[in-house]
């Protein structure tokens, strides 16, 4: 009974939380799932045996699923952020030219929403 309660509930709760951890340190989905697998690997092939490597293989899947998923939402939200602060940076530019106001207010405002986000062209 605990095994059952070992393989289908706590080790795969544990490899979600330590691979969305390992994303946000690692940054690459594809490390934190080779990192599992051979983590895993050495478990299975040292305490259990063979048929325990099916479990190694769809925990190797579901931490890859976890980081990735992980990545995207961190992706989403660097976006968010960046058209978020170029819509601010829109509005203050508009708000400038339509009130004459000096073009160093406006120089202050733009440098002042830099997102230091990648160009997406």
């Amino acid at each position: 009974m605990t095994d059952i309660l070992l393989l289908f509930f706590a080790l795969p709760v544990a490899i979600t939380i330590l691979s969305i951890i390992g994303e946000t340190l690692i940054h690459s989905p594809i490390k934190i799932a080779g990192i599992t697998f051979s983590i895993l690997l050495i478990i299975t092939f040292s305490i259990a045996d063979e048929t325990y490597l099916i479990y190694t293989i769809l925990y190797t899947i579901l931490s890859y699923a976890a980081a990735w998923l992980t990545a995207q939402w961190i992706k989403n939200q660097n976006e968010d952020n960046c058209l978020n602060q170029l819509i601010q940076t829109t509005n203050a530019e508009n708000l400038i030219n339509t009130q004459n106001t000096s073009t160093n207010q406006l120089n202050n405002i733009t440098n002042n929403t830099n997102c230091n986000c990648r160009r997406r062209f």
